[in-house]
């Protein structure tokens, strides 16, 4: 299996499958019913925890503390993303903590896209963050409702563009962070730049986020099909959650340019 979210690595299915073989039955293979009731819990502890992030940036007594948790929950989600990558059964017990960890990190991005505006756009305000919330759960609601209905199925031929594609772009962004590391060099200025390039560059990306939806709906759904461990429905909710927090942090991105 190719697909654009690095959860979903080639053979991650399969993996768990040869794993459980011996022990696996009917009643403990992977549900799509048991995933999205997974991914709602996931989802629900990300939420709260960025909720109280942000709220902690607000308040001067504790901004610092939350500036720090949004900091580390970035480094210890990284470090959760990466033992669930090459060990895809513990994310039943490391989903939730990887889904507080962004929650943490999200507030604090959101708090700066809120009130100073992320790298070269301007602070989008708490109605812009209000936007950015809606327009990520209504595009997963679309791209949802158009796959369940069939419509929005993609073809061999277009998961491969879209994998392409998302492979590109996350190699900008690497050689975008390792250059602005480099004295005197800003980095790759189109992405962050608030102009016609950037503001269509960021177009394109949320357009990417969401195909690399339809991508995780697919793999979601193979899974079911092959009768994976029941404990993948957690990987696949960690998995959910990774697009989804992608998606909204390039939503931020793009207000926060638009403002410009």
């Amino acid at each position: 299996m190719r697909t654009g979210n690095p959860a979903f690595r080639e053979g991650v299915f399969e993996g768990a499958m040869r794993d459980l073989a011996p022990r696996a039955s009917a009643s403990a293979t992977m549900t799509v019913r048991g995933t999205a009731i997974k991914a709602a819990v996931t989802l629900s502890f990300c939420v709260l925890a960025t909720g109280a992030s942000y709220a902690m940036m607000r308040d001067p007594a504790t901004k610092q503390l939350a500036t720090i948790g949004g900091l580390g929950g970035m480094l210890a989600g990284l470090v959760l993303g990466i033992v669930m990558a090459f060990k895809p059964m513990a994310a039943r017990f490391l989903a939730i903590p990887y889904a507080v960890c962004e929650g943490l990190f999200l507030g604090l991005i959101t708090y700066v896209a809120a009130n100073s505006g992320l790298r070269a756009g301007k602070a989008i305000g708490e109605a812009g963050v209000f936007n950015a919330v809606a327009m990520t759960f209504g595009t997963m609601a679309a791209m949802l409702t158009g796959y369940a209905a069939g419509f929005l199925k993609p073809n061999a031929m277009v998961r491969n563009v879209i994998v392409v594609a998302t492979v590109g772009v996350m190699l900008a962004y690497l050689i975008n962070m390792v250059l602005s590391l480099i004295p005197g060099m800003s980095g790759l200025g189109f992405i962050h730049s608030a102009g016609p390039i950037g503001i269509g560059f960021s177009v394109f990306v949320v357009i990417l986020a969401a195909a690399n939806l339809l991508l995780d709906f697919h793999h979601i759904e193979e899974g079911v099909e092959r009768g994976a461990p029941k404990a993948m429905e957690w990987y696949g909710s960690y998995a959910l959650l990774v697009t989804l927090v992608w998606l909204y942090i390039e939503f931020l991105r793009l207000l926060s340019k638009l403002r410009k």
